[in-house]
């Protein structure tokens, strides 16, 4: 295998690798690297693309998550600051 070839596997290995891609995904888009199978390689990297926006939508879900709880945390810790006239015990112990 020329040099070229060799630069040019380990760029693609490296930006599915970075792209969160398994061994086998990568070997098996190697494959099509050297068949030129350009088809089968825009369907998978469109539905790894598509896998990785949803998990990106779980995750900011999640983010939604944390941030409801802090909110209530601190409408929790604001009520209980008014009603003892200003002294908060938590205040101390914030992030």
């Amino acid at each position: 295998m020329s040099m070229k070839w060799e630069e040019r596997v380990f760029r693609i290995r490296r930006v599915l690798t970075d792209a969160g891609c398994s061994e086998e995904q990568i070997a098996a888009f190697l494959e099509w690297e050297q068949a030129k199978d350009r088809c089968r390689q825009y369907k998978f990297l469109a539905r790894h693309r598509a896998c990785l926006l949803d998990q990106l939508h779980q995750d900011a879900a999640r983010l939604d998550c944390l941030d409801h709880l802090v909110f209530i945390m601190r409408q929790a810790e604001k009520q209980y600051t008014d009603e003892t006239e200003g002294i908060c015990i938590w205040k101390n112990n914030c992030i």
